[in-house]
């Protein structure tokens, strides 16, 4: 071993070297067994000393011994745990839930029926129109001949069953676009690894509460087009902006509508409303199917189809 009385290291003899390349001092040849006579100190290096890349080895004192002909080395025993170890972090995992055993509670499976509550309001609505229609055929009948008093009876009676029944039905749609609204921005936000920042008080209030549900539905769908959606994305800002604007066009006729009714003073208003309340049950329709088209091509993945034909360029 090459020994530096003045840097106290040590390293394999090597006939070429001549000196220390840490102090370039004179160095010492001593047997490996013997080591170095005492333990290395840190020195100050020289700037004119050579910049020498060095290995770590270990101390002779460290290293094991060297087995002679004949001897076999004892292996040692595998480290291993008695106990499981505590330490580190610790993860919550949710226990897995079974497939059709978990329960779903009735908000939840209102928002998976969604598409079937918008296909039950557009069919609603469209019986009301067609029942306020046959009041104003009667209208329109009655200013030339008089009409049996049963045959109002019963149509005025269908109409007010009719559309006490599409209040209903658009309530309970309401209520399931709230709850597959819920779990719709959950999904994305849980993607995006973020937290809606919106509980489901919110969610309800803005759907439900009269004037708020004018402008909070759209501002939802937008923030959830935000988080990832599947609408040409050159269209998407204009399919959300006309979605929104007939949804506003449409409570706003509604209200007109109502006005119309409670300040009517002449036959000739309470006819007009009626026709009014037609168109209105009509476009409430039409804009139910077209939102069965939007929620489900633009942000339900599974419910659009793959292509089954692939075109290729000839």
């Amino acid at each position: 071993m090459d020994f530096c009385p003045r840097c106290r290291i040590e390293a394999p003899h090597d006939p070429r070297r001549t000196g220390c390349p840490r102090c370039s001092g004179r160095l010492q040849v001593v047997p490996e067994a013997a080591g170095a006579p005492w333990p290395p100190r840190p020195v100050a290096v020289p700037a004119s000393a050579p910049r020498v890349r060095w290995v770590a080895s270990r101390p002779p004192e460290a290293r094991a011994p060297r087995a002679t002909p004949g001897q076999t080395t004892r292996r040692r025993p595998t480290p291993r745990y008695a106990t499981i170890p505590r330490w580190g972090l610790r993860d919550a995992v949710a226990p897995a839930e079974a497939d059709g055993t978990a329960k779903k509670s009735v908000f939840e499976s209102l928002g998976e029926s969604l598409h079937h509550l918008l296909l039950v309001t557009a069919a609603v609505l469209g019986v009301a129109a067609v029942a306020q229609m046959g009041v104003y055929a009667l209208l329109v009948i009655n200013r030339s001949h008089p009409i049996d008093e049963t045959v109002a009876v019963m149509s005025y009676l269908f109409t007010w069953l009719t559309g006490g029944l599409s209040v209903a039905v658009v309530v309970l749609t309401a209520v399931a676009f709230v709850s597959w609204l819920h779990r719709a921005r959950a999904k994305a936000y849980a993607a995006a690894d973020r937290v809606d920042p919106r509980p489901l008080w919110q969610l309800l209030a803005g759907t439900l509460v009269p004037g708020a549900t004018i402008v909070f539905p759209a501002l939802f769908i937008h923030e959830l087009a935000a988080l990832g959606h599947h609408l040409p994305a050159d269209r998407v800002d204009r399919v959300l902006r006309l979605w929104w604007a007939s949804w506003a066009g449409l409570n706003a006729f509604g209200v007109v509508i109502l006005l119309i009714r409670l300040r009517a003073e002449s036959v000739q208003w309470g006819a007009n409303a009626v026709l009014f309340t037609v168109i209105c049950n009509l476009l409430g329709a039409a804009f139910a199917v077209v939102s069965i088209r939007l929620l489900r091509n633009g942000f339900d993945a599974e419910a659009r189809p793959e292509p089954v034909t692939r075109w290729l360029a000839a």
